[in-house]
């Protein structure tokens, strides 16, 4: 027995009892406290946003670790331990420091409980003091009064923990003053008054800690009224008693023409205009399709014609021409007038603006809109001319003053233009930046990459195109394949000096990927040197930051220094001023935008590695380039001052100043030229400059009229040599080519050059003698003269009509060579010689084209002849080997023609025969040049025979002498089988011919072989192989002849002539067949009864030969005798008689049928006891027993046989 007992004491145990039995029972259990472990010490700073961390780990020997519970027993002030939570034994919980927290060790108390026991432990909390806000410095700035500025600082505001406020003061100030909290940025608005202001920017964060930050404010007053340029400012010519572009430099100066003066103007000087040959002319600009034009005007006259201000040329839709028309002022682009002005007055100075938006032109005087057009097409693509028009027209020069010309590449705005009015004589404002010190290289994108120095004028590479830029041109990057190079040289090299400074404006097109400004680089991908770029980051990642700029001054040992900004410092399609200075004695590196400090670091002293080439716009062997526009780039060989970088951005548009220069002078003469003749080196003026030596003085062409040509242009210590050309375009008279002389500056004057130039003339040509030549034969004409010209000749031809061989003329000579001259005839021939200005003058002279002669035979056979028998005429032509040509002289002067052929082929085309004028027949040359004609239709008697060549293409017509032979009388001959009077007939056939007068008895052949000749009759078969024989005769009488058709006669058509004893003749044709079967009948008339046998062949082999007809002499005629089949043991044949069958190809291309039963045929051949004759044995079936009278048709080798009749029975 087993029973279980339960002590309440607490443990479970087995015990025995006393009869054995074993007994369950409890026994008691220690429980025993939780384990606690804190972890290592956790560190917070004062003030920052608390965070998770794992405070301590605990465990249990009697319950699982997640079950137990953890609390925090105290912390010290400003320690909180919150958001406590248990993860299988990992405690963890948001621990934050509060800005009242000591700083160092502080002790937090935790407890762990089963739910009865608990353990302690402490945690220990490291705490860092609380640290200042973060702010960067501020520049110090200078307004004028009342002006407005932002101020931004190298760094904005911020804190570990979080920026509480952000303030401003300045004590003193009455203007507006305030700043973001964000960035950081001072905004001051409407400044003043007077004085200098210490503005205090103070950062404080949310435990009260502060920084402030000062910079010093200058409020000036107000300075003299010029007004700032409008944006968009592309050339601005002020007429400072030169024509120079104050914003593009000398790749925008305009070149002064005639005798322009200058005088006092609106603002300084101003262009003065005599009215008859002064202009300017000004380079050409692509100002695109939005543009504005505005400058001062003083007019003298009025007169009816249109009187150029600024002008490109009036048909044209580029820009198009500006006039004063009489009183007003008009706009003409593409050929109409899109705009004229309310009067404006005389001897007065009048500020005109023509803006035009991509849409409509817009004429403002005095600042006020006057005239505004409909909407029309036009851009601004092209070069200008002040005071005149590009077709040079003195007759409508303008008479007066023009100040202050600038051109825009935008369209301006009311007010803006409103603003340059009001400036009055004090204008836009114009000061430049002075050149600080230590200036190495300046590229300023006028349309090149030279240094405006002369030290090391940069290569283009790519498509690198020039647009609008800060101050006139920049370099356009197209970010595929454009980029500047500089050489390595000593100057460049200004990392071996006290310091460096490169500046330049950019407008990029994208600032999303990593983009190059300028790189020292030995042109590969590592040879990295100092470098300067934008949207890159350096050491951490991102590797990329849009809009960060970026400088690595990497040293001569290969070590990185970086210095770079935050994003969005560089923004995209903006022009803004970049610059970075390092200063090798402090180690101070500096970024600049605008002239203002975006990031500042000291790097140390060490040397740059500028000693490579320095690239502009590209990393060599990568695919990093800037994409945009780079302009006024600056290399100095020093730390720039920020107040330096600050006037060279303050400069804008106008730039850095550029030192005095005096202009070159420039003299021209007067040359003369015809048109069309060949250019000539001449001197064509003189140079001289201050400056520049008169040898180093660049000379251009800068424009020349139509047709008139200047190369080769050398200066030779200031005298000027050019080839001069006038080509056929040019204009006889008075040419004006203008010359310029730019000096090393860039700075250019000019003169005009005058061409005059005579009419061309006429090429002078001699004569050509009458000629001829054999048709395809060639010929040489020389003329009495070789063609002259003043110029030159490019060509010669020679015309005629119809003429299809070839003429070619040398141009040198003008002899005139002529090669398979065809066809024959007489030709007139042109000879025209045309000159290089596209004058000709032209010969005539007659050419002959002979063909070849020829040779005609005729013959005729055969001889005799009898009428009616074919008679062949046979013509052959021949020809000479060599043709023939000829030529004289004319016109008094040498020269001669002269051409021979040999003869090419063979005669072809027709020959007609005539017998005496009688036209009979025409017959086609063959290729052994025959011609072949049979006739049967010549009566009898005496003919006159004549063959005449008709001529084709090449060989010339002849007639043949006279044949003369007679014809002989024969009478008609019809010639057939004899068995059913039927043509064709059949080689070894018996044959019958009837006709008249053919013998002059009867008679019959008496024996074999047949004889040729019976009673004094022969018959000559000719076959259609030409080969004549005598036939063998059976029977002759006048009428009638019987003969054997001559063994081994060809087949065709064979002659056959019959001639009596007494010369009758009788002539016929027959068709003779290899095959042509025909049957004899009992009657002779090829019908009815058959002339046959029947055979009967008995069941002893015994024959007998039955007759199947008879003649009735009752009824005059053959009937026939019907065929006994007989007993089934009787074998019947038929045997029938014909002729034409013997040649047969095979036995069993012969049938026959009887009553329309195919009976076999045992044998078709001839019949072995008669000349001639033929025999075929058929089979007759028991079927055609009791049929009566039947047709008997035979068929051999497919030609049928006359039909014939049997009997049976």
């Amino acid at each position: 027995m087993i029973s279980i007992a339960i002590d309440l004491s607490g443990q479970f145990g087995i015990a025995g009892t006393e009869d054995g039995a074993y007994v369950f029972q409890e026994s008691a259990v220690t429980n025993t406290p939780p384990a606690i472990q804190a972890a290592n010490s956790i560190t917070r700073i004062q003030g920052s946003p608390g965070s998770f961390a794992t405070i301590a780990n605990i465990s249990d020997q009697q319950q699982a670790a997640n079950y137990l519970s953890v609390e925090v027993l105290s912390a010290p002030t400003g320690i909180s331990v919150t958001e406590v939570a248990n993860s299988n034994g990992i405690i963890s919980a948001r621990v934050t420091a509060g800005c009242n927290a000591a700083p160092g060790s502080n002790t937090v108390a935790l407890k762990v409980s089963d739910g009865d026991l608990s353990t302690t432990a402490s945690l220990t909390i490291t705490v860092d003091p609380n640290l200042k806000p973060i702010l960067g410095f501020y520049l110090s700035t200078t307004l004028e009064i009342g002006a407005n500025a932002t101020i931004t600082p190298a760094g904005p505001p911020s804190d570990e923990a979080s920026v509480a406020g952000v303030t401003v003061a300045a004590p003193g100030f009455t203007g507006a003053l305030t700043v973001n909290p964000l960035t950081g940025v001072v905004s001051i608005g409407n400044a003043g008054p007077v004085g200098t202001y210490t503005v205090t920017v103070t950062v404080a964060d949310n435990c009260g800690a502060t920084i402030s930050r000062s910079f010093f404010l200058t409020v000036n007053p107000l300075a003299e009224s010029c007004v700032a340029p409008p944006a968009g400012l592309a050339a601005w010519y002020r007429a400072e008693f030169n024509a120079a572009d104050s914003i593009g430099g000398a790749a925008g100066n305009g070149i002064s023409a005639g005798n322009t003066l200058f005088t006092s103007g609106k603002t300084g000087q101003s262009f003065s205009f005599d009215g008859d040959d002064d202009f300017v002319l000004l380079p050409s600009r692509n100002l695109g399709n939005k543009f504005s034009v505005e400058f001062w005007l003083f007019p003298k006259r009025s007169i009816l014609q249109n009187q150029h201000l600024i002008s490109n040329d009036w048909q044209s839709k580029s820009f198009g021409a500006l006039y004063q028309s009489q009183d007003r002022i008009s706009y003409w682009v593409d050929s109409l007038k899109r705009l004229e002005s309310s009067p404006i007055p005389l001897a007065q100075w009048t500020h005109v603006a023509l803006v035009y938006d991509g849409s409509v032109a817009k004429l403002y005087l005095n600042g006020i809109l006057n005239k505004t057009s409909v909407p029309f097409e036009a851009g601004f693509n092209n070069p200008l001319r002040i005071a005149d028009g590009v077709n040079r027209d003195t007759s409508q020069t303008f008479l007066g003053l023009i100040d202050e010309v600038s051109l825009y590449a935008r369209d301006l705005s009311a007010q803006e233009i409103q603003s340059i009015v009001q400036s009055d004589s004090t204008g836009k404002c114009s000061d430049c930046a002075p050149v600080p010190s230590g200036l190495v290289s300046w590229y300023r994108a006028e349309n090149s990459a030279s240094d405006i120095t002369g030290n090391n004028n940069g290569a283009v590479f790519g498509g690198l195109s020039f647009a609008q830029g800060k101050a006139g041109q920049a370099f356009n990057f197209d970010g595929i394949d454009d980029h500047l190079k500089l050489n390595a040289s000593t100057s460049l090299n200004v990392g071996r000096g006290g310091g460096l400074t490169v500046d330049a404006w950019i407008s990029p097109a994208d600032i999303n990927e990593t983009r190059p400004i300028v790189e020292w680089n030995n042109g590969t991908a590592n040879g990295i040197g100092a470098h300067f770029y934008y949207s890159l980051n350096c050491c951490t990642e991102p590797a990329f930051i849009s809009g960060a700029l970026f400088a690595n001054i990497i040293d001569t040992l290969g070590n990185v220094h970086v210095i770079q900004t935050g994003a969005g410092v560089i923004k995209a399609n903006e022009l803004q001023h970049v610059a970075l200075t390092y200063d090798r004695p402090s180690g101070i590196a500096r970024l600049f935008r605008n002239g203002v400090v975006v990031a500042q670091q000291i790097l140390g002293s060490f040397i740059p590695q500028t000693t490579y080439d320095l690239y502009l716009g590209w990393r060599p062997g990568t695919s990093l380039r800037h994409k945009g526009l780079l302009d006024e780039v600056d290399l100095f060989s020093r730390a720039l001052a920020p107040d330096e970088i600050q006037a060279i951005y303050n400069a804008g548009v106008i730039g850095k100043c550029l030192t005095a220069n005096s202009l070159p002078i420039i003299s021209a003469g007067t040359i003369d030229r015809r048109q069309g003749s060949p250019g000539a080196v001449s001197t064509i003026a003189a140079v001289s400059d201050a400056e520049t030596p008169a040898g180093l003085l660049s000379i251009s062409v800068l424009t020349a009229p139509t047709g008139i040509s200047v190369t080769g242009l050398a200066n030779i210590n200031g005298t000027i040599t050019a080839n001069i050309f006038a080509d056929c375009s040019a204009s006889p008279g008075r040419n004006a080519v203008l010359l310029g002389a730019t000096d090393s500056r860039g700075d250019s004057s000019a003169a005009s050059l005058i061409v005059q130039v005579a009419d061309n003339t006429a090429p002078s040509l001699g004569n050509y003698p009458t000629s001829s030549v054999a048709i395809t034969g060639s010929a040489t004409i020389t003329p009495s003269a070789p063609p002259v010209d003043n110029g030159s000749i490019v060509s010669m031809t020679a015309i005629t009509s119809n003429f299809t061989g070839t003429l070619s003329i040398d141009p040198a000579t003008g002899v005139l060579n002529i090669a398979n001259a065809r066809p024959a005839g007489l030709y007139n021939v042109t000879v025209n010689a045309t000159d290089n200005c596209n004058i000709s003058s032209s010969k005539t002279f007659f050419l002959t084209v002979n063909k070849f002669s020829t040779t005609t035979t005729v013959s005729a056979s055969p001889a005799p002849v009898y009428q009616i028998q074919p008679l062949t005429l046979t013509a052959t032509v021949t020809t000479a080997n060599q043709g023939g040509g000829q030529g004289g002289g004319q016109g008094g002067g040498p020269g001669g023609g002269q051409g021979g052929g040999q003869a090419v082929g063979s005669p072809s085309g027709s020959i007609t025969f005539r017998d005496g004028a009688t036209a009979i027949g025409t017959a086609t040359i063959n290729a052994m040049g025959n011609a072949v004609l049979t006739l049967t239709t010549l009566p009898a008697g005496g003919r006159n025979i004549t063959a005449t060549y008709n001529g084709d293409d090449l060989f010339a017509q002849s007639i043949s002498a006279s044949l003369n032979f007679n014809i002989l009388p024969a009478g008609p001959l019809l010639v057939v089988s004899s068995a059913d009077y039927k043509a064709p007939v059949a080689q070894h056939a018996i044959v019958t011919a009837f006709g008249s007068n053919m013998a002059t008895q009867t008679l019959t052949a008496e024996s074999v072989p047949l004889p040729i000749n019976l009673a004094g009759t022969t018959i000559r078969l000719k076959d259609s192989a030409g080969v004549e024989r005598l036939a063998p005769l059976f029977y002759v009488s006048p009428t009638q002849i019987n003969f054997q058709i001559a063994p081994s006669t060809a087949e065709g058509d064979a002659l056959i002539t019959i001639l009596s004893i007494n010369g009758d003749a009788s002539v016929g044709l027959v068709r003779v067949n290899r095959v042509a079967p025909s049957i004899f009948s009992a009657d002779s008339s090829g019908q009815g009864i058959a002339a046959a046998f029947a055979l009967r062949t008995k069941q002893d082999n015994s024959s007998i030969y039955e007759n199947i007809a008879r003649f009735d002499s009752a009824q005059m005629k053959f009937v026939p005798i019907p065929v006994d089949l007989g007993p089934e043991t009787d074998q019947v044949f038929l045997l029938l008689y014909g002729t034409g069958i013997r040649f047969r190809s095979s036995l069993s291309t012969v049938t026959a049928t009887v009553g329309g039963i195919f009976c076999q045929v045992d044998f078709a051949g001839q019949q072995a006891d008669f000349v001639g004759l033929d025999q075929l044995n058929i089979r007759l079936p028991r079927s055609l027993a009791g049929r009566g009278e039947v047709d008997v048709v035979v068929t051999v080798d497919g030609y049928t046989a006359n039909t014939v009749k049997a009997n049976i029975k």
